[in-house]
């Protein structure tokens, strides 16, 4: 099942590759990217990720927040 999800992260340089290496370690393909950047060194992504089931999801944004600089993950509603 594809569904979006939105990560807030400290903007930097390396944000998009960062996220990206990670979501290729853990299996998961992305169809569609958007990312915005905010005056405060923020951005914000919008991904679509193509999953098996809610529990994979859940696990994926856990792991997420563990990433240097990820502030927020969560499922789009």
């Amino acid at each position: 099942m594809r569904l979006p999800i939105i990560i807030t992260a400290s903007s930097n340089d390396h944000l998009l590759n960062n996220i990206m290496q990670f979501f290729l370690t853990q299996k998961v393909h992305i169809s569609n990217v958007t990312l915005h950047t905010a005056s405060d060194a923020t951005a914000t992504l919008l991904l679509s990720v193509h999953i098996t089931d809610i529990q994979q999801l859940e696990s994926l944004l856990e792991k997420a927040l563990h990433l240097t600089g990820i502030i927020n993950a969560t499922r789009k509603k």
